[in-house]
C-alpha cells in the first residue's frame, strides 16, 4: 500500500495536463512510421496512474478531439480507438 502512495504521488509530480498532448505526439509518430491501421490505443485504468485529463474512460473524447484538430479524419480515428475497446 505505501509503495503505491509513493508511486502515485511521483506519477502526479511528473505528469501534467500537457501529457494529453504528449500522447498525441506518440500517436501521430507512430502512425507516420507504421501507418494507421498499425496504431491501436490502449491503456490501463485498472491500477495505473494515468496522465492528469486521461484518469479514466471518460476522458477519451480529448484525444479525439486533439486528433481531429491535428487533421485525422474520423475514419482513421475510429481504427485508433477501435483497439482500445476492441483489443
Amino acid at each position: 500500500m505505501e509503495g503505491e502512495r509513493i508511486d502515485h504521488e511521483a506519477m502526479m509530480k511528473a505528469i501534467s495536463e500537457g501529457d494529453v498532448e504528449k500522447i498525441i505526439e506518440h500517436i501521430d509518430h507512430a502512425v507516420k512510421t507504421a501507418g494507421v491501421d498499425h496504431v491501436g490505443l490502449g491503456s490501463d485504468f485498472d491500477g495505473a496512474t494515468m496522465p492528469l485529463g486521461l484518469e479514466d474512460a471518460s476522458k477519451l473524447p480529448k484525444i479525439t478531439d486533439a486528433l481531429l484538430k491535428k487533421g485525422y479524419s474520423e475514419a482513421d480515428i475510429e481504427k485508433i480507438l477501435r483497439a482500445t475497446f476492441c483489443g
